[in-house]
């Protein structure tokens, strides 16, 4: 999911232009709090691909929160494409 949102951050325009309108408005500090969060998240579910020890309790619900904002996120974002054309490769993730 990490990979994921990675790649549509990377490859979707509208989305870049939306995370920069968000950033630059007038709740750009609490829309920049949640952006460092999610980076945090993505971070934190990178590691534990490739790490080995168990997760606490608390590790977990931030996997699943994350888990969560990727599933929404591209749930939404690929219905949007959905709608607008009727193929696209932001669907495939």
């Amino acid at each position: 999911m990490a990979f994921t949102l990675i790649v549509m951050v990377l490859l979707e325009s509208d989305l870049q232009t939306l995370i920069l309108d968000a950033l630059y408005s007038g709740a750009g500090g609490m829309f920049g709090i949640f952006l460092l969060n999610l980076v945090i998240a993505i971070a934190h579910a990178l590691y534990h691909v490739f790490s080995h020890k168990r997760k606490s309790d608390e590790e977990k619900r931030v996997l699943v929160g994350f888990a969560a904002i990727c599933c929404i996120t591209s749930g939404i974002l690929g219905g949007y494409r959905l709608y607008l054309e009727q193929s696209s490769l932001i669907q495939l993730f």
